[in-house]
């Protein structure tokens, strides 16, 4: 009984690791716009991060515009960042952070940098879409966009 429970409790911590880790994504809106998209465990007080292989040409709207954000944009760095000077936060969740108008097809973010409203930094990373798209396999992430070829596999005479 305590076994099943204790196995309950890790599948539960591992889920809510993999569901809410933290991350930052892009997705093309069209007329070279693009979201950056987030997933945040934490309450969001400030961010900053590169775009690469494309010039920011300006930054706006989004979850950061919404909660009050100054957003500033750099297209000789092509940097990003916001943050509110009335001590403004995004709650932890999900959402579009921002919208960027952009000249060429970023890569992807680097050098991200997120902060919590004690200015700790949260450790993101980028989510490029990659992932295991083998609906067979015990790893199968139905949100991949690109095999990475992670794919995991149960063992004969078992399951994942």
């Amino acid at each position: 009984m305590i076994s099943s429970r204790l196995h309950l409790l890790t599948i539960l911590f591992l889920f809510i690791q993999i569901a809410f880790s933290n991350t930052l994504s892009l997705t093309e809106n069209g007329d070279d716009i693009w979201n950056v998209n987030y997933i945040s465990d934490a309450t969001i007080a400030g961010f900053q991060f590169h775009v690469d292989d494309a010039v920011v040409n300006s930054a706006s709207a989004g979850d950061a515009a919404e909660n009050g954000f100054m957003i500033s944009s750099s297209s000789i760095s092509n940097t990003v960042w916001g943050f509110s000077l009335t001590g403004s936060t995004i709650p932890p969740g999900e959402g579009i952070l921002l919208a960027m108008d952009l000249s060429g097809t970023p890569t992807g973010l680097s050098g991200i940098i997120v902060s919590d409203p004690s200015g700790t930094a949260i450790d993101f990373t980028y989510d490029d879409g990659s992932g295991c798209m083998d609906n067979s396999a015990c790893n199968y992430d139905s949100e991949a966009s690109q095999d990475d070829g992670s794919c995991t596999y149960a063992e004969e005479n078992y399951d994942c």
